[in-house]
């Protein structure tokens, strides 16, 4: 039976077993006799050292899009104002700068108080190196809105489905437009 030296190791680096090797069975030293010593002849078990390369997921493809996506999922889904505009944008990156237009200054102030943290999710879930971000204004910018009136609902619709006036015709419901 190996003795507890040869099972951590030497100089306290830390190594795990092989999983074909079984843990012999210790017999817990009587009252009447002391425990004895282990004759030197046993040979410990087989120890191979994990490597990180080993223990990391294998790299999934990165695309700007779809990291992007990811970083405003994560990070912007509780704030309206800035979750629609930035998951309809793709930010244009150029020599490890990630650069994002935003339309008015309200999105820009706040993207501007998450900027560490879009650094931060960015270095740590992607391979892509983003040395900065950098926030565009761009008032000229048209973004569709994520809240419509009722009125503006009811147009929308009307466009995806224009049989909807002769279904209403058929009811004979009218409405307000």
């Amino acid at each position: 039976m190996p003795s507890i030296k040869n099972l951590v190791g030497r100089g306290g680096e830390h190594v795990t077993s092989s999983a074909n090797t079984q843990p012999a069975e210790v017999a817990a030293p009587s009252v009447e006799s002391p425990a004895q010593e282990v004759p030197a002849e046993t040979a410990p078990p087989v120890v191979e050292a994990v490597t990180p390369e080993e223990t990391e997921e294998p790299a999934k493809e990165e695309s700007l899009e779809g990291n992007w996506n990811e970083v405003v999922d994560a990070l912007f889904t509780n704030l309206p104002i800035l979750y629609y505009t930035l998951k309809k944008t793709v930010p244009a990156f150029e020599n490890g700068v990630l650069t994002v237009e935003v339309s008015n200054n309200i999105q820009e102030e706040e993207l501007e108080q998450r900027k560490r943290a879009v650094l931060e999710y960015w270095r740590t879930h992607f391979k892509m190196d983003l040395d900065d971000f950098e926030i565009v204004l761009n008032e000229n910018k048209v973004t569709e809105t994520a809240i419509l009136t009722s009125d503006e609902q009811f147009q929308r619709m009307k466009e995806q489905n224009p049989e909807l006036l002769e279904f209403l015709d058929v009811l004979k419901f009218r409405m307000k437009y």
